[in-house]
């Protein structure tokens, strides 16, 4: 009875600290939302959308997405190619990320909305009816997660109500007065790195102290391996 209690806590451990998800709110999200495929390319989903969101380039433009988990790391990156559907599609002439939102570290959960202004980039392409793809790189500390939106650049899009970039905290969807803090000085997530890439060690003893504990002295040795077979595995035994 005492490992199976053991083997519930630690599940239930496992599973907060590895849901970590957001959901693009504008411009439209490329495709259906599946939490579990937000670690894949676009979401998982590669094929470009034939209804593309009209997207200003006067300055009334922005990003805003919704995440139940703080602190993270948003940014985003974009690539004009028509058909958008490979990583090699967001690099600039250099091999690099071509960024469009700078990476910075976000310290609430809730509604978060940056301004953009595509103008402002000066990447050879952008302007009036040309089409580009905005991908937003997110990390909450267990892996990246990624959603495209797919977007046709206008002089000016009508009916645009840019009052609705507001920021909120906490996990509903009323708004709030913003305290909601961002800085653009946080580190680029690579958009290389594995899916299933392993929990720092330390991030598990920052989040729960008392499992780090329990790992380090645990004789239940079919922990081990249970553990090390998860898509996101402790490597306090690696």
């Amino acid at each position: 009875m005492h490992s199976f209690t053991s083997f519930a806590l630690v599940a239930a451990s496992l599973a907060s600290v590895a849901q970590a998800h957001f959901q693009l709110q504008w411009p439209g999200a490329r495709g259906a939302f599946v939490a579990n495929d937000e670690v894949y390319f676009c979401g998982a989903h590669n094929n470009v959308t034939t209804n593309r969101t009209d997207f200003p380039l006067d300055g009334s433009g922005f990003v805003s997405i919704k995440s139940g988990h703080a602190p993270y790391t948003v940014g985003a990156i974009i690539s004009l190619e028509t058909d958008a559907d490979a990583w090699e599609d967001f690099k600039n002439s250099s091999g690099g990320d071509q960024i469009a939102i700078a990476y910075r570290q976000v310290d609430n959960s809730g509604t978060y909305c940056v301004p953009f202004n595509p103008s402002s980039l000066n990447i050879a392409g952008i302007q009036d009816g040309a089409n580009a793809t905005i991908q937003v790189v997110y990390t909450g500390g267990d892996g990246n997660l990624y959603q495209c939106a797919d977007v046709t650049f206008r002089t000016t899009v009508a009916n645009l109500n840019s009052s609705v970039c507001t920021n909120s905290t906490g996990g509903d969807d009323h708004s709030h007065s913003s305290s909601v803090t961002g800085s653009t000085t946080a580190s680029a997530p690579s958009t290389s790195q594995t899916a299933n890439a392993a929990i720092p060690f330390d991030r598990w003893c920052c989040y729960h102290p008392w499992l780090c504990w329990y790992l380090r002295v645990s004789p239940v040795k079919t922990l081990k391996g249970l553990l090390l077979s998860l898509p996101y595995p402790c490597n306090a035994f690696q």
